[in-house]
């Protein structure tokens, strides 16, 4: 065996290839370090069931109803969740891009799978990768820029993201676009025109939010160089090729396939406010700031950004003069600059300004009813502040990686604040920390209805005020629509018209009805057809036509005489009275 020369290994650390290896290689390990191995098991969906951020639970079972959905036209379209409104896999969040392409493998994927694991290890490593090419096109050499990258995974707006809302960490989308705009001179129009269609095509299949992002960096690249170069043919080709990708995307998800019975969801609720850089919510040293904060706002630097940002302040005054010739250099530039991030600031404060929770405007009683349901869908206006939050998080690596004259002293400085940063939010922020795979699901309803109904049984209708997590669960593994929901947006559930529809005496023989004990004032005690069955199990009341059933249910369910069954829903009135209307409106 030939001795291997080490020393005449070279690696070619100032190339792109190697910056974008080694930030891919930062972006895995750190997820290995903070979720390890679990969340990756495509059949590991426990986690995603039982946890306590409903969003997750209801992105998996978007996937769930979609998948067992016969395909339509357009292709995201969906109306098994909830049934029979017209809805699509982008309401549930349920990243399109990525359901559309496992319902194709459907047919050889396992009962069990979940792709969201796979999905934030992806978007781990996309941070890193871009992170690490956009510090190298400011000339930052390469150690720096490797420590600086984990600044750009390790942050409180990614990492709240992961595993409770997933298709908002696809925040790499947003240094793609920024690494476009400082690449924007090497390309032609058409290039240019290409890139970013595709970018903003894709990135509505991840969440309409980072669309918008995408878009409005977009827009304003083609508005700088207009100014610069007076070129308003190409701008035009490259505005218009992004917006007619987003409009071919977004029909093809299902966007636009929303029945008119749509929630007006709150416009405006969620709102950038100057607070939230500084409240250390999500910080494990630092006490909150006592005012009303919810984590759609939160934007918490962090104890090691808070350094950095100190010691950035130090450099640029003692190379105040550097700064001045540059200032003067790229004077367009900064104004261009300083107007992008006042435009930035007013959308993501929306309709309603705030500061400290404190109202300083507010136009919502101002918009008509229907640029209100229109705009309904942008409720979590604070959003929009992540491109100046990047941004300025990437200011202030640069300036301390080039400003900086020991090169050593940097690595250590930015590794030393790190481990800071690291220690303060990740233990607070990084949710689904996942550390056992479980295949598949089990409960009791789940368990003694699993597999008992035949082909004919078609709906699953839940009848009451309260979602039953474990019967969606039932439905979505037995093929089974369901009529209800907790998708983010879209249409109202059916559960008022399907009670009084029930309490009307009108049942079909080819649904399952369930009713949670606690909601039997909800229903008048109308005699069932003579070969409807009535169980009881896991705390539900389960009806259904006796032809449904291939096999006994499980042992812990009970069949109930239909007398008794009557007598409980005369009991349970009296005691609660009348029950109030069930609310169409989901509170996410």
């Amino acid at each position: 065996m030939k001795d291997i020369n080490i020393k005449a290994i070279k690696i070619n650390t100032g190339s792109s290839k190697c910056y974008a290896l080694c930030g891919a290689a930062i972006g895995f390990l750190l997820f290995m370090w903070i979720y390890g191995i679990a969340p990756l098991a495509p059949t590991n969906v426990r986690f995603l069931y039982d946890t306590v951020y409903q969003d997750m639970m209801s992105h998996q079972l978007g996937f769930d109803f979609y998948r067992n959905d016969a395909w339509q036209h357009p292709i995201g379209q969906t109306n098994s969740y909830p049934y029979p409104v017209v809805s699509s896999v982008i309401n549930s969040d349920s990243i399109p891009v990525f359901a559309i392409f496992f319902k194709l493998l459907s047919p050889v994927l396992p009962r069990f799978f979940q792709y969201f694991g796979i999905w934030i290890l992806l978007c781990f490593m996309l941070q890193g990768l871009y992170a690490a090419l956009l510090l190298k096109e400011f000339k930052v050499d390469f150690l720096p820029a490797m420590a600086a990258v984990p600044f750009f995974i390790c942050n409180v707006p990614l990492l709240t993201r992961c595993f409770h809302h997933c298709a908002l960490a696809g925040q790499w989308i947003i240094l793609l676009a920024f690494l476009l705009l400082v690449r924007q001179k090497r390309y032609s129009a058409k290039r240019l025109a290409l890139y970013w269609s595709m970018l903003c095509g894709f990135s509505v299949l991840v969440h309409g939010y980072l669309f918008f992002m995408t878009g409005f960096l977009m827009t304003l690249g083609c508005l700088y160089r207009f100014i610069r170069e007076k070129n308003i043919v190409r701008e035009l080709i490259v505005f218009f090729s992004s917006v007619a990708a987003f409009f071919i995307c977004y029909y093809e998800g299902g966007g636009f396939s929303v029945h008119t019975n749509v929630l007006v969801q709150g416009l405006g609720v969620y709102t950038f406010d100057a607070l939230d850089l500084v409240n250390p919510i999500f910080s494990s040293f630092l006490p909150q700031i006592p005012v009303i904060i919810t984590t759609e706002s939160t934007i918490y630097l962090g104890l090691g950004v808070f350094v950095l940002i100190v010691v950035s302040v130090m450099l640029m005054i003692t190379n105040k003069s550097l700064l001045n010739d540059k200032l003067k250099a790229y004077r367009f530039d900064m104004i261009f600059l300083i107007f992008s991030a006042v435009l930035c600031i007013l959308l993501a404060m929306g309709v309603r300004g705030s500061f400290a929770s404190h109202t300083v405007y507010d136009l919502r009683p101002y918009l008509s009813e229907k640029l209100a349901i229109a705009l309904s869908g942008l409720r979590s206006t604070a959003r929009f502040i992540w491109p100046l939050w990047y941004l300025g998080l990437f200011f202030v690596l640069v300036s301390i990686c080039r400003l900086m004259r020991n090169p050593r002293l940097t690595v250590l400085l930015l590794l030393s604040c790190f481990l800071l940063q690291y220690a303060d939010i990740v233990k607070e922020s990084a949710g689904g920390r996942v550390r056992t795979i479980q295949t598949g699901y089990d409960s009791i309803l789940f368990d003694n209805f699993d597999g008992v109904f035949s082909e004919d049984a078609k709906h699953f209708c839940e009848i009451g005020a309260a979602m039953i997590i474990d019967g969606a669960i039932l439905a979505a593994k037995n093929n089974m629509t369901y009529n209800s929901s907790k998708v983010g947006r879209g249409p109202k559930n059916n559960r008022q018209i399907d009670t009084d529809t029930f309490n009307s005496g009108v049942f079909r023989d080819d649904t399952v009805y369930v009713i949670p004990d606690t909601c039997l004032n909800y229903l008048e005690p109308v005699e069932l057809p003579e070969d409807f069955r009535v169980y009881y199990c896991g705390g539900c009341v389960v009806i259904m036509d006796e032809d449904l059933l291939i096999k006994t249910p499980g042992e812990d369910t009970v069949e109930i005489p239909k007398d008794i069954y009557y007598e409980s829903i005369r009991r349970t009135r009296i005691e609660k009275g009348e029950p109030e209307p069930i609310s169409n409106y989901e509170e996410i």
